[in-house]
């Protein structure tokens, strides 16, 4: 399902197929917070991508090979910390041509024989989008065994106190130590 996108940032990602020849072709774009603000995340800031779309055309189909290698800025889930997040992303996708356009599986999309050109602005968009971690860990906490973080605001002495007041009474130690008759 595709959103509604503005026209400005669709003429950028669209590629005119009509005139290109049987051959690989390859197209650069710079993909910055533009992107995802039209598609309406906001989660992903100071995006600075560099894009690279490798076009193997044939008489039958195009395969479009999505190249993206740069940071996006991240916020930690533990700490709320920000830092950059590396990526470097290779993903294929296949156009076959046919009567009418269908999606036939993630990878193999089939478009018609007299389709102009093709707007590849959901591929780069998916593409990095799925590569974001669903559980953002700063670098930092990456070391952490999972489960074992424990978030506390109080201090060493506040924990100590906690662990004498938890040692049991010693009358209690002794009546623990009574058997009980059992007639």
């Amino acid at each position: 399902m595709q959103l509604e996108k503005k026209a400005v940032d669709v003429k950028k990602y669209t590629v005119d197929i009509v005139g290109l020849k049987n051959k690989k072709h390859f197209f650069d774009f710079r993909v910055d917070n533009s992107l995802f603000e039209n598609f309406g995340n906001d989660t992903l800031q100071d995006v600075s991508l560099k894009v690279l779309l490798t076009l193997d055309k044939s008489e039958t189909m195009i395969t479009a090979t999505v190249e993206v290698d740069g940071t996006v800025e991240l916020v930690c889930d533990r700490s709320l910390k920000e830092f950059e997040y590396p990526l470097n992303l290779k993903e294929s996708v296949y156009y076959k041509f046919g009567e009418h356009y269908e999606e036939l599986s993630e990878d193999v999309v089939t478009i018609p024989f007299n389709q102009a050109d093709i707007d590849f602005s959901q591929l780069i968009y998916d593409t990095i989008v799925l590569a974001i971690p669903p559980k953002v860990i700063h670098p930092d906490l990456q070391d952490d065994e999972e489960g074992s973080f424990t978030f506390s605001t109080s201090t060493e002495e506040e924990n100590n106190i906690e662990a004498e007041q938890e040692e049991i009474d010693p009358r209690w130690e002794k009546l623990k130590n009574l058997k009980f008759n059992k007639n």
